[in-house]
């Protein structure tokens, strides 16, 4: 898993985490996008997940990478 340290800035009324461009590009984000954010109080740690179906393409191309043909 990837990780990285982000500084988290106001934007008018909001709170904001950028989202790196590799990870962006990693996942194929693009502006719009959806995503679903869930919270671990516990663990005190936010997760965000992308319900763009690009996600998808993008590993089952990765995994025929892999595969001998």
């Amino acid at each position: 898993m990837a990780s990285t340290k982000q500084k988290v800035f106001k934007a008018g009324n909001s709170l904001v985490v950028v989202i790196p461009a590799v990870f962006r590009n990693v996942l194929g984000i693009k502006d719009g996008d959806e995503v679903k954010v869930e919270v671990d109080m516990e663990k005190q740690s936010v997760s965000y997940k992308f319900t763009s179906s690009r996600q998808l393409t993008l590993l089952r191309r990765r995994s025929q990478k892999g595969r001998k043909k």
